[in-house]
């Protein structure tokens, strides 16, 4: 496997019948950038989705607290964009993980309710 090969050109040698979404990362594919400058009303804000409380350890396992200290500051919050009530689910279930998530970060996680209709319109365009 070559690492320097992009997404794009990973595709193009695995054939016809390989879509991939026109999305820069996750949070794109459920807002678009014009909905997260109105979700975060102009504030600095660090944008999570539902893998990421469940995961966070894992996805940041080679930052030790020095790297969280000098990234997450930098936001006002973080905006956990929210489909599935997951936050919800955590906020009964498992507080401490969110808690803990939160305290690494050293900023507070928001829940923000979003539909999956951007995610679903994205999916559907790769039909065509």
């Amino acid at each position: 496997v070559d690492p320097f090969k992009d997404i794009d050109k990973i595709i193009q040698t695995q054939g016809t019948g390989i879509s991939r979404i026109n999305a820069k990362n996750c949070i794109d594919m459920f807002t678009t950038a014009e909905e997260r400058e109105k979700i975060s009303e102009g504030k600095k804000v660090y944008w999570l989705s539902s893998g990421w409380i469940e995961n966070w350890k894992q996805i940041f396992k080679t930052w030790d607290h020095a790297k969280a200290n000098e990234t997450f500051p930098q936001n006002e919050k973080a905006i956990f964009l929210d489909a599935i009530a997951t936050f919800d689910k955590y906020s009964h279930s498992s507080p401490e993980k969110i808690l803990e998530f939160s305290d690494w970060m050293a900023i507070p996680i928001e829940p923000y309710k979003i539909s999956l209709d951007r995610f679903k319109k994205l999916l559907l365009e790769c039909l065509k």
